[in-house]
């Protein structure tokens, strides 16, 4: 085992080996492989086997600034669309726990509106009918909480 192990580092040596471009192509080959194998459509055979051979090629290259290059290209195009995926992930985070801490704030709150000057009051569930004072207009008005 420990001489396949030097032999395919001997052979790996001067090779390019893998970067972020290599890892997404083997991405969209697995891709491709998954959806081949749940609708059976013969078009995504092509598209696996084109992203695997040039996985390969890049892998197996020996020209390292070509492949260089090509990876910048690709991160240049690559970074900008992770940081809107990123940015569209916590924004639906933040989203997820602000209707969660309002479904808490519900059950144990109720909201009015003034109906003098529009702002939401909020006042605790469960005192029977009280008069609200609005903060902003100071009007007083009689609700059942």
């Amino acid at each position: 085992m420990q001489r396949m192990l030097i032999r395919f580092q001997q052979f790996m040596a001067g090779r390019h080996g893998l970067d972020q471009l290599t890892v997404a192509l083997l991405c969209v080959s697995l891709f491709s492989n998954l959806m081949l194998g749940l609708t059976r459509w013969i078009w995504w055979y092509p598209l696996e086997l084109a992203a695997l051979a040039l996985a390969v090629f890049r892998t197996l290259s020996r020209n390292h600034p070509k492949r260089w290059a090509e990876n910048q290209k690709f991160l240049s195009l690559w970074n900008p669309f992770r940081q809107k995926c990123r940015r569209l992930w916590i924004d639906l985070k933040q989203k997820t726990l602000s209707f969660s801490a309002s479904m808490e704030d519900k059950r144990t709150h109720r909201h009015f509106q003034c109906p003098q000057c529009g702002q939401k009051i909020r006042v605790p569930k469960g005192r029977g009918k009280i008069i609200i004072t609005c903060p902003r207009c100071r009007h007083e008005f009689q609700k059942k909480t």
